[in-house]
């Protein structure tokens, strides 16, 4: 460092980056994040799931009977779907559906993977769900798996997305 000092006199002043964000690509956001998909920063398109628990009584005495805080219908939403791969192109993808009923609701997968095309599967009493079948390997299998599930109100989830390479 002496030698650099002796060479070129003191060091100048360092310079400082000053990073920020101008926007996000809206083209793949993850299967958790809502909204209109035109900017996957409007959080005004987002649906909170309302809890079953949050409830408001209707009179100033104590009673058993509650109205829940949020009357308003929900659209029910896809989260964590994921998936996995175990040998010989055994694949299982993975998620759960937040809704008030949860329960029952028919997930139908799609998308670019040929084999997921028609393929659907039902929810539990959570709203987990998981579906296990032999994906091609030769490449025609490989692209965006969607999920998307319809609620007992009639409204249609999110399309929830992953990458799958078989």
């Amino acid at each position: 460092m002496r030698f650099l000092r002796q060479m070129f006199g003191p060091s100048p002043t360092p310079l400082r980056a000053r990073l920020t964000l101008e926007a996000l690509d809206g083209r793949l956001p993850p299967s958790t994040i809502t909204g209109t998909g035109t900017d996957p920063l409007d959080s005004s398109a987002l649906v909170i799931p309302v809890s079953a628990a949050s409830t408001t009584t209707t009179s100033s005495t104590p009673s058993t009977s509650a109205t829940p805080t949020n009357a308003a219908v929900t659209q029910p939403q896809i989260i964590n779907f994921t998936w996995s791969e175990g040998t010989g192109g055994i694949v299982t993808f993975t998620g759960q559906v937040i809704d008030p009923a949860p329960g029952g609701l028919t997930v139908s997968f799609g998308g670019d993977p040929e084999s997921l095309q028609g393929v659907k599967t039902t929810t539990d009493a959570n709203g987990n769900f998981s579906k296990t079948l032999i994906m091609k390997t030769n490449g025609t299998d490989n692209g965006t798996a969607t999920a998307q599930t319809t609620d007992k109100q009639g409204l249609q989830s999110n399309i929830a997305m992953t990458y799958v390479i078989v």
